[in-house]
């Protein structure tokens, strides 16, 4: 699964679970956060592109809502 899917599926679960989203933390705090709770793994990325692209996944995810 593409990291966009992967982010998507994890918080539409996380919505649809609890109804939970901290929109206060920007989309870049969501994406560190995903990836320092292991939900997502950069699996040898570059770190810094990984989190921008997790970034604009999450941001997508949030205009959806």
């Amino acid at each position: 699964m593409n990291l966009r899917n992967q982010v998507h599926a994890i918080l539409s679960a996380r919505w649809e679970n609890s109804g939970n989203h901290d929109f206060d933390l920007g989309p870049l705090g969501v994406a560190e956060q995903l990836v320092a709770s292991g939900d997502i793994d950069a699996g040898g990325r570059g770190a810094e592109a990984f989190l921008i692209f997790a970034a604009m996944a999450v941001a997508e995810w949030r205009s959806e809502r």
